[in-house]
């Protein structure tokens, strides 16, 4: 029958694998799921017969297809993506949440565990979706530190309109302060216990050899770090350490090839920081500096 399932799903993955999609079965089943409403893997398991004779559904699900072929990024068009293992909701005027920035929380959580900290004061920089404070404010709330002061600075207001849906959602919506501010300027010296931060580090030539659907899709704002990438990492590195508590820390995502010259740059300038880590993501790579005070 031209209108089941599997021949949608079939002309969906045909027409998502000419334009080169990388992963044209998935793709395929994450837009038919969800112009059903449906889950993915409810998709083989549900009677969903009696919707697949909805022509309505059928042209929605081939104009994103079409969309999809085009370049244009899955999350954007099914409007959310997973970040640790919770749905965030995600559009054009935010960065989308990537795999390996879970890392950042994972640093963070074991910095504040060990500091013993029952309400500490953390900046989330650059919150894009707010898929980093939300996290934190979830997880720290789960051990039992429920008083975190978290604070969440964007200079986007659509990307903070999104955080801040993301936040009621997750019901975090009166523990995370959203402030719209030009990176570090709106803050007070020693503020913070932690300062997170996954700031746009790509450079403009790495920027060039992105894939299309980063390169052509998502905000610049949250992706170009100047010529060199190490434009907002070393504003961090300034004014973190002026911001910080004694014994406060800065963990942030870097680029993969970054470390290097971040460190040397430490060197060279006189930094208030006392200890220097890099940690290493899945991968391998050098994905977080972690900086203590």
């Amino acid at each position: 029958m031209l209108n089941s399932l599997n021949s949608l799903i079939s002309q969906g993955i045909e027409i998502l694998k000419k334009s080169g999609i990388e992963s044209p079965r998935l793709d395929a089943e994450l837009l038919f799921s969800h112009v059903l409403g449906l889950n993915r893997y409810d998709l083989y398991i549900k009677n969903i017969d009696p919707s697949l004779s909805d022509p309505r559904l059928r042209d929605e699900y081939f104009q994103l297809l079409k969309r999809r072929a085009s370049g244009e990024p899955i999350a954007y068009l099914i409007g959310e993506k997973e970040f640790w293992s919770r749905s965030f909701k995600v559009g054009p005027g935010c960065l989308i949440p990537r795999p390996e920035t879970e890392l950042l929380i994972e640093v963070s959580l074991q910095f504040i565990e060990k500091t013993q900290a029952l309400a500490p004061a953390i900046l989330d920089l650059g919150t894009g979706s707010g898929c980093i404070a939300i996290t934190l404010f979830l997880e720290l709330s789960g051990i039992g530190i429920e008083r975190a002061r978290i604070y969440a600075s964007d200079i986007s207001e659509e990307a903070l309109k999104i955080a801040q849906t993301n936040a009621k959602f997750h019901g975090a919506q009166k523990a995370i302060h959203f402030i719209r501010t030009n990176w570090l300027t709106a803050f007070k010296p020693r503020s913070f216990d932690l300062i997170v931060s996954n700031p746009p580090y790509i450079s403009e030539s790495d920027f060039e050899l992105l894939a299309k659907d980063v390169r052509d899709y998502e905000p610049q704002l949250a992706l170009l770090g100047g010529h060199d990438g190490l434009y907002y990492i070393k504003k961090t590195l300034e004014g973190a350490s002026l911001l910080l508590k004694d014994r406060g820390a800065l963990i942030m995502e870097i680029g993969y090839d970054q470390h290097e010259d971040i460190i040397r740059y430490l060197e060279s300038a006189e930094s208030l920081f006392s200890n220097i880590e890099i940690r290493k993501d899945l991968s391998g790579i050098e994905r977080v500096v972690f900086l203590k005070k």
